[in-house]
């Protein structure tokens, strides 16, 4: 786990200054090593900043040359790197050091581009074949790991952040469209385009794409997709469908074990991290007397979810170190989050969540299990049940009234308001002319524009696809989810927020071969009975206590945000926020529901001092 960054140049202007700068602009994502290559015509410059997990001893350093042939930098682990070395061994290779990336590295010798197959993982790497010139880039199949390309004349700047190409003076611009998708949809990551980010000049590989390039030949930019979801339905009884569930999520959990260094988990005490810790101690037989378990906790607050944490931690035996957050804490982060995050957020969970992990780093633990991914996966978000009734609702009257039943004694569907407006925005989310046609009626209506430009927005609803497709059932709802947005965001915001700690997160969830299965099943695996997440409830009983196991209540990672923009300098945040974007005629009228939007937005954008196009 670390910060990658390097240049290609093709007049050969590389310099070791330029890649000591991009090092230095990453040096929190590896604080315990540096390394640089730089080739003999000076065309390709890797630079490197190593957080040690696996090996951590010089042997690991990066760049990392293998077979007097291959430099690899390289940021991720391969979490099933012990068997592809037995493999591998068996085919004839070498290895002399314990890490995971001469293993990766041994895999690209032997299979080329198909390793990417064979890799379970999270990763970003490029690596340089130095006898045919060419270098190659990847991605893992999620996006938990960034890499941004910035593309000049006759030269190409990668790196794991976007603040690594200001360290070169390279100008950033924000583009409107993307303000305006940030305010109206809260759309960090772009679901129209994954190449693109916030900025105009920075591109970022998708997930589950590589990219050439080769150095005796003009540059273009022509990512290739090397792993696709599907959504096609097995037929598999659901008892096997359970205990499949229960084997591969041993199987991950088991392989995001292997560390060099101490691990422990992050512990919301809803049914996701819950599910990890108790696999831990009841399947995978842990001793958890030494495992930490570090949880964000609200004083006061409607949801704040300690006592199941503090149950949990009976439970199994974890010890449990709990981050009180409050207004105050959460304005004295704030710059600082702004600056990890580098593009604009979403809610004031991303203050929280980077304390959790500052808290990790504090207590010496570098690697922190994660339940991130769940959500998307067995539809455990509010928004896949009113998809899966209208799913329902289209093909099985009868099973969609039998479901609002059931439903209509969750706390959580309650809470969302009448069942007509759930379906009312179920069905407009499908339809991108019809929202189209029903924005574009009402843009005099502040309640609809959010007080937002309305020539702006006009000229946004007419030139572009909606980028809130949500499918025309459940499952293809959850794939848009997973793959272009939703899960985009929230691995960004835990990728920058845990790393800016040099702490790593590992997500069992996002093991692929668990995400095919389950998008291989039928919808009502998922959700049953008026309860989401039907499957991993049923796969996980007798392991999780049950008061968890069977909580309807949804409460998400919630903060008490508005009780922090009572904070006096938050208001003169917002105060200062609102002035701007009125200067800027980005907004007519201040509108409550963007408050928060208004103020990162305003903070990151005088980071570039507020360039935009």
């Amino acid at each position: 786990m670390c910060g990658i960054a390097g240049i290609i140049d093709w007049r050969g202007n590389v310099s070791q200054q330029e890649l000591e700068r991009l090092a230095s602009s990453l040096s929190h994502r590896g604080v315990d090593d540096e390394g640089y290559y730089l080739n003999s015509d000076r065309k390709v410059g890797f630079a490197h900043r190593r957080l040690a997990i696996l090996d951590p001893t010089p042997r690991g350093r990066q760049p990392f040359i293998y077979s007097n042939r291959y430099v690899i930098v390289y940021n991720g682990e391969i979490y099933n790197f012990v068997e592809l070395r037995e493999f591998l061994r068996r085919k004839g290779y070498v290895f002399t050091t314990g890490t995971d990336t001469e293993v990766l590295l041994a895999c690209y010798d032997y299979w080329k581009t198909d390793c990417l197959h064979h890799l379970d993982g999270m990763f970003a790497f490029a690596i340089y074949d130095t006898q045919q010139n060419r270098i190659f880039f990847a991605r893992d199949r999620f996006g938990e790991k960034p890499l941004y390309f910035y593309f000049l004349d006759d030269r190409i700047v990668f790196a794991s952040e976007i603040k690594a190409f200001r360290s070169l003076d390279l100008p950033l611009t924000a583009t409107t469209r993307r303000i305006l998708e940030y305010l109206y949809f809260s759309v960090m990551e772009s679901p129209t385009n994954n190449t693109e980010t916030f900025f105009k000049e920075v591109v970022q590989l998708p997930p589950a794409h590589f990219l050439t390039i080769d150095l005796n030949t003009t540059f273009s930019y022509t990512p290739k997709r090397y792993w696709q979801l599907s959504t096609d339905t097995i037929g598999i009884p659901y008892s096997q469908a359970v205990e499949t569930v229960k084997e591969l999520l041993t199987e991950s959990i088991g392989r995001r074990l292997r560390s060099d260094v101490p691990i422990g988990t992050s512990l919301s005490g809803g049914l996701d991290s819950s599910t990890i810790v108790s696999f831990l101690a009841r399947v995978l037989r842990v001793d958890l007397s030494n495992f930490k378990g570090f949880s964000a906790v609200f004083p006061n607050f409607e949801n704040n979810e300690e006592k199941y944490v503090d149950q949990l931690s009976e439970d199994t035996g974890i010890s449990t170190i709990k981050v009180k957050v409050d207004k105050e804490s959460a304005y004295q982060h704030f710059e600082r989050v702004v600056w990890a995050q580098e593009e604009p957020f979403g809610t004031g969970s991303i203050i929280a969540q980077y304390l959790v992990f500052k808290e990790a780093r504090r207590h010496k633990t570098i690697v922190l299990l994660d339940g991130q991914g769940s959500d998307e996966l067995f539809a455990g978000y509010v928004h896949f049940w009113e998809t899966y009734l209208r799913e329902l609702l289209s093909k099985k009257p009868i099973e969609f009234f039998r479901e609002i039943k059931a439903f209509m004694n969750n706390p959580t569907f309650k809470r969302r308001g009448s069942l007509l407006r759930i379906l009312i925005t179920a069905m407009l989310g499908t339809k991108t002319n019809q929202l189209r046609r029903f924005l574009a009626s009402h843009l005099n209506n502040t309640s609809f524009t959010k007080g937002i430009n309305p020539e702006l927005l006009r000229e946004y609803i007419q030139s572009i696809e909606f980028p809130m497709y949500y499918g025309r059932n459940l499952k293809e709802h959850l794939l848009f989810s997973i793959t272009k947005h939703g899960l985009l965001d929230l691995l960004h915001y835990a990728d920058r927020n845990s790393m800016s700690h040099s702490v790593e997160v590992r997500l069992p969830f996002l093991y692929h071969k668990l995400v095919e299965f389950a998008l291989s099943l039928p919808s009502d695996c998922l959700i049953k009975n008026g309860l989401s997440k039907r499957i991993l409830r049923d796969a996980v009983k007798g392991i999780v206590p049950e008061q968890i196991r069977t909580r309807k209540d949804k409460v998400g990672f919630e903060v008490p945000q508005q009780k922090w923009l009572s904070h006096p300098s938050f208001k003169e945040r917002l105060r200062k926020a609102i002035a701007t974007l009125k200067t800027k005629k980005l907004i007519t009228e201040p509108h409550p529901a963007l408050f928060w939007q208004y103020i990162v937005l305003d903070s990151v954008m005088e980071s570039i001092d507020w360039k935009m196009e």
